[in-house]
């Protein structure tokens, strides 16, 4: 099991379209067969920064995620609103170990 986590940074005029295109890429990614979650989070104490907390059956599942059309839509909306450069942490499942419990 991979994790990804990704912290992302957005200007202030740029929330709401943030939330717009993050949620839309979640629900295309439900459908991809090796993700196995896609929680997307607000950090509480700032108005324009967000987690994303993405688990794939291996590395190479985000990497092919990333070659897909919704992301490559998402990425072009977003990233003219970035305040700064995301920031990601790759990771390995210990527990649950068991892939369906995610």
């Amino acid at each position: 099991m991979f994790i990804y986590i990704v912290t992302v940074y957005v200007k202030d005029s740029g929330i709401d379209l943030f939330i717009d295109a993050t949620s839309e890429l979640i629900r295309h990614t439900s459908y991809e067969p090796q993700n196995y979650r896609f929680d997307f989070l607000k950090i509480i104490d700032s108005t324009n920064s967000f987690i994303l907390y993405e688990a794939y059956f291996s590395e190479d599942s985000l990497e092919e995620h990333h070659r897909t059309e919704h992301y490559k839509k998402w990425k072009s909306i977003v990233d003219p609103i970035m305040q700064k450069a995301r920031e990601h942490i790759r990771c390995s499942a210990i527990s649950p170990a068991d892939h369906q419990k995610w």
